[in-house]
């Protein structure tokens, strides 16, 4: 069993975002107890979290979207933790993204309490 906290980061030179790929597992499914993220400065433009999996059959299916953009403060910061984690099928890759967040702004995200179970 794996139990981790696993984090992606983009810093503010390149496009695109953060990505956490937990890899779908034969016979196991993945547990998460929340998903935290932060930009690193103000004027937050944009940005987003999304949450999407990825099944046997190459289906992909958004279970999860926000809009994570601020504009106030020099740091932004947000969390959603589940009272209960949340089990994924087996065999199935679960994608958390958080979108950039405006030039010059840094990101990342994190998956909590992560466990293949």
């Amino acid at each position: 069993m794996l139990n981790m906290e696993a984090g992606s980061y983009y810093d503010a030179d390149t496009a695109g975002e953060a990505q956490v790929v937990l890899t779908g597992l034969s016979g196991q499914r993945w547990s998460i107890g929340g998903v935290k993220w932060t930009y690193s400065t103000a004027a937050v433009t944009a940005g987003s979290v999304t949450i999407w999996s990825v099944d046997t059959a190459n289906a992909s299916n958004v279970i999860f979207s926000v809009d994570a953009s601020d504009t106030v403060g020099s740091f932004y910061s947000d969390e959603i933790s589940f009272a209960e984690p949340v089990k994924f099928p087996s065999n199935t890759t679960i994608i958390f993204e958080l979108a950039s967040g405006g030039s010059s702004v840094v990101g990342k995200i994190n998956v909590l309490g992560a466990k293949a179970v």
